[in-house]
């Protein structure tokens, strides 16, 4: 009964608010976004049947937010709503730090290179305003920043090919090993 009233992922509340902003059932929703009704429902609910937390994985963030900005009716606008509402579930999610999904940052003076000792680093080209990434551990940012430079430069698939693989560990790295996993 205890785990019942804990405070639910702010996952659920940020897919509860941008799908009632796209006036979408959760059953259309699942339908343009490729992950079954009952997920969607258990994501919203914030607890699946056992009571535990259910935080969705960056790859299904992924998918919730391409078909949310399916619903929008204004097709130039559709890239936008993916990347906000996408952004929006990563930072509840954990994903991300606040500061990246937050309004934009102003431009940092210094060169990439002499990023401040958190190795933050604001990236100009979203057509909203530039995005600030922080990345908390500094070993890091020299793996991290040729990645973050050339993000726009990759192939969609490429994006969406490292955003599966940035899944894949973090969702190894969350889970418990079962007899067998390698």
């Amino acid at each position: 009964m205890v785990d019942q009233m804990q405070e639910l992922p702010r996952t659920a509340a940020v897919l509860a608010r941008w799908r009632q902003q796209m006036r979408l059932s959760k059953q259309r929703l699942a339908d343009l976004s490729d992950v079954s009704a009952t997920y969607v429902r258990t994501i919203e609910d914030g607890r699946d049947a056992e009571g535990r937390t259910v935080v969705p994985s960056a790859a299904v963030m992924q998918k919730l937010a391409h078909g949310l900005a399916q619903a929008e009716g204004a097709a130039g606008r559709r890239p936008a709503v993916e990347r906000d509402a996408y952004a929006e579930l990563m930072a509840a999610g954990g994903y991300l730090d606040p500061i990246a999904s937050a309004a934009p940052a102003p431009p940092v003076e210094k060169p990439l290179d002499q990023a401040p000792p958190r190795q933050q680093a604001v990236l100009p080209e979203a057509p909203e305003g530039p995005v600030t990434v922080v990345l908390r551990d500094p070993r890091l940012w020299p793996h991290a920043r040729p990645l973050l430079e050339g993000w726009e430069s990759l192939e969609e698939d490429d994006q969406a090919l490292l955003l599966q693989v940035l899944a894949y560990v973090h969702s190894r790295r969350t889970r418990p090993l079962v007899k067998g996993d390698a």
